[in-house]
């Protein structure tokens, strides 16, 4: 790869292990990674929450799947041992992480949660950032 990661605005991307550590050093915003194969059962019921998310989110989070049967690097760095694994990523740091099916309402609570910092009692009550 050319070291350039191609993203749709508001889509999931598949990505490689390179073009992941490329995406992660080079972007601002959170990553969530869902490492997936197609076996996988509730992988698959797992995508179309995803891109729904995705699209919803598409200003304040990217996101990405891994093929943990072509691409193997980062879930063994990561130690990826269920499937699905969805890892959130703000630069090289892991901010969360949530193994399994998860049902979309709590899925993007947690993501909400995540991405969009909380304000503090003071901005809350006057309105503040």
């Amino acid at each position: 790869m050319d070291g350039v990661v191609t993203l749709e605005a508001g889509a999931v991307t598949l990505v490689s292990d390179e073009e992941f550590d490329t995406l992660i050093r080079s972007t601002d915003r959170p990553v969530l990674v869902d490492f997936y194969a197609d076996w996988c059962g509730p992988c698959g019921a797992l995508a179309p929450v995803l891109a729904s998310i995705a699209e919803a989110l598409a200003d304040e989070l990217i996101v990405v799947k891994i093929d943990t049967e072509e691409h193997r690097g980062v879930m063994e760095a990561m130690n990826v041992r269920s499937l699905p694994t969805m890892i959130l990523f703000r630069g090289t740091s892991v901010i969360g992480q949530k193994v399994g099916f998860l049902p979309p309402h709590e899925l993007r609570r947690w993501l909400e949660r995540s991405v969009k910092p909380k304000k503090g009692l003071l901005a809350r009550m006057f309105g503040g950032k």
